[in-house]
């Protein structure tokens, strides 16, 4: 029990201390800001403390579903939509590619593709090192979702 504490311990001190996490959450606290702004300066000649519950509020419940469709869409619901342009993507850059290697001599062709491996390893090395989580979309959306708990609990108290 004590090292599943321990390893659990350390797995959200590195999830926690990472660029990629503070991006994310940057991202969805700009959104919210941003939504507060704007319902700031559209209702600012009738300000009261009703509309200031509802520029904090409904910002925090539409930066909470902006969150959760982005978690959604990390968990994979969308995963044919998205692999069928991958797919589709990958057919263009590989015929794209193909004229292009048409056009080289044996030599240049042969140093762009010892090129191309290499950095495809340095990316398969990447990727093992520093695998991406879904901690941070988890992360936001439980937060918005307390917010909008306590505005609603608020609103109607």
């Amino acid at each position: 029990m004590n090292k599943f504490i321990y390893k659990s311990g350390l797995k959200l001190k590195n999830e926690l201390s990472s660029l990629r996490f503070y991006l994310i959450n940057l991202v969805y606290l700009i959104i919210y800001f941003a939504i507060v702004l704007a319902f700031y300066l559209v209702n600012k000649q009738h300000w009261d403390y009703a509309k200031m519950i509802d520029a904090f509020s409904v910002p925090a419940f539409v930066t909470f579903l902006i969150s959760l469709f982005a978690l959604i869409i990390k968990l994979g619901y969308f995963e044919k939509t998205f692999s069928k342009f991958k797919i589709a993507l990958n057919n263009f850059s590989d015929s794209r590619e193909q004229k292009e290697l048409k056009k080289m001599s044996n030599e240049h062709k042969r140093k762009y593709l010892e090129k191309k491996e290499e950095i495809r390893k340095k990316q398969e090395l990447q990727k093992a090192l520093h695998p991406k989580t879904k901690f941070p979309f988890v992360f936001a959306s439980t937060i918005y979702f307390i917010i909008s708990i306590v505005f609603i609990i608020v609103i109607y108290a």
